[in-house]
């Protein structure tokens, strides 16, 4: 079955009528009746009423027509292809890595997506972080420093070009992370065992992934230029 197009404009009488009422005080703030028995809300119900029915005639335009209007705008359609996206697999109670296939099928959803290539499921969990300079250090983080500093056979305070830092989450809170403020400029991934793992050991996992590979995935920001061709990366 074809799917359903969109809707060029699936405003309701209700919307358009407070979408006009609210332009008023814009365009003329002298008019402050807005009540239903003013000559000119009366108008704007009116042409509200008949935007709403050229609306409905309007999304009933068979798919046909739609791609004729597109053609004498001069937009090209593009070929069909096939969506990629980036599939996050995962152990939530541990155990032996469980080897993937190549074309095991995946839903997103009710659509179905195959997987392009196999990997191993490892029972660790990746936390991506940064190294954030402290611009104004503590006196308590200070004197834990300067303990570690004098723990390495350094005598003194430390030195003024020693940077203090700290972990920050990529993406923490929703915002992006700038990595002009970072101590190097590079992006951290650290395996973990999952927390909600009770029954491997930090040193079970590490036997467990040694010597298999470790897929990582990279995909545009969605508000990045060019996301729609960006293909995903994977190592």
């Amino acid at each position: 079955m074809a799917p359903t197009p969109p809707a060029i404009d699936d405003r309701t009488y209700d919307e358009l009528l407070a979408d006009a009422l609210a332009r008023i005080p814009v365009h003329t703030p002298e008019w402050t009746n807005f009540h239903h028995a003013d000559p000119g809300v009366t108008l704007l119900e009116l042409f509200a009423f008949l935007a709403e029915s050229v609306n409905y005639r309007a999304n009933l335009i068979p798919e046909r027509n739609r791609r004729a209007f597109v053609e004498l705008l001069g937009v090209p359609r593009a070929p069909a292809r096939p969506a990629r996206g980036i599939v996050a697999l995962a152990l939530p109670r541990g155990g032996e890595p469980v080897p993937v296939s190549t074309g095991l099928e995946a839903l997103a959803g009710p659509i179905p997506f195959r997987l392009t290539s196999g990997l191993d499921v490892l029972p660790v969990e990746a936390h991506v972080v940064v190294k954030e300079v402290v611009r104004e250090p503590s006196a308590e983080l200070l004197a834990r420093h300067q303990r570690l500093y004098a723990m390495a056979g350094q005598a003194g305070a430390l030195p003024a070009q020693v940077t203090l830092y700290e972990t920050v989450p990529v993406g923490a809170e929703g915002r992006p992370t700038p990595l002009a403020g970072t101590v190097d400029g590079c992006v951290w991934i650290a395996l973990l065992v999952p927390a909600a793992t009770r029954t491997v050991t930090p040193d079970e996992a590490r036997r467990q992934i040694a010597g298999r590979i470790l897929s990582v995935g990279v995909v545009a920001a969605p508000e990045g230029p060019g996301v729609a061709d960006a293909p995903a990366a994977s190592t």
